[in-house]
């Protein structure tokens, strides 16, 4: 009885086997937006700050390094505990990392590939992110471009404070005093620049578009044995012989099949 179901569900695929190309039309839908929609994500925006000015460190109430370290490890910048706290409040209103670990390393994760910190010239560094979230991507940049001026000018204040604090004659304290003011003002560069990403594949899309195939092809699957099982044909000589009450004396061939058969072997 099991052998006569499989055969029928296997007859009903092979005459319906044109309707397995609805297999591919899912993943194929999937691949078209995918193509179509952006995915990535570079968000910039330049700040005016000469590679000598002076950022206060975190870590010391009266520390500072000049930008030119800063920029040669952008992990000390960037990886700093209260800024990540600070970063996390704002995306997911206030709440405690601590109550959120898997969003509190995503996101720490995103600082550390996805952020970088550079000097594009002697008077502009360019904070920058690329990738998969424009909110995560806008906040980080927004955000640390306006920590670096603050931390600028916070150094500033703090190498000024320093140069009074030595005990050097009037016109050495001036002439230090006036370099520092020659460092220039330290300020945001025009605005936030984003720009969005397309591609017709990328490897990350591998385990969706297989997942996609595979449930595509378990419902038209299970369409086909629906399709089959409701279809009230005879399928069989001993169907015939149970709905008819008879018995069956004999069968005529497929003739198309035989003729098929025959043609093969001339």
């Amino acid at each position: 009885m099991v052998r006569f179901f499989v055969k029928r569900y296997f007859h009903g695929i092979a005459t319906r086997r044109v309707w397995l190309l609805l297999v591919f039309l899912a993943p194929l839908t999937y691949g078209v937006l995918s193509a179509l929609t952006a995915d990535r994500f570079s968000v910039t925006q330049e700040i005016e700050i000469s590679k000598d000015v002076p950022v206060a460190l975190a870590s010391s109430p009266v520390d500072f390094a000049p930008m030119n370290q800063v920029v040669a490890h952008p992990k000390n910048f960037l990886q700093d505990s209260l800024a990540l706290r600070e970063i996390y409040a704002d995306l997911y209103g206030g709440m405690n990392p601590d109550q959120a670990d898997r969003r509190y390393r995503i996101l720490t994760q995103a600082v550390d590939k996805d952020l970088s910190l550079t000097m594009v010239s002697d008077g502009i560094a360019k904070m920058a992110y690329y990738g998969d979230d424009q909110k995560v991507g806008k906040t980080l940049v927004g955000y640390y471009a306006r920590r670096l001026v603050e931390r600028a000018q916070t150094g500033l204040a703090r190498k000024k404070q320093q140069s009074f604090k030595r005990e050097f004659s009037q016109q050495n304290i001036q002439e230090r005093s006036s370099a520092v003011s020659n460092l220039g003002l330290v300020s945001l560069s025009g605005n936030m620049n984003v720009e969005a990403h397309h591609a017709l594949w990328r490897p990350d899309r591998f385990a969706l578009l297989a997942w996609i195939f595979a449930v595509s092809l378990l419902a038209v699957l299970f369409l086909l044995g629906l399709l089959e099982w409701a279809d009230p044909a005879l399928k069989s000589e001993r169907q015939i012989a149970r709905y008819l009450g008879l018995p069956i004396l004999g069968s005529m061939p497929d003739f198309n099949k035989v003729s098929a058969a025959l043609e093969g072997r001339g």
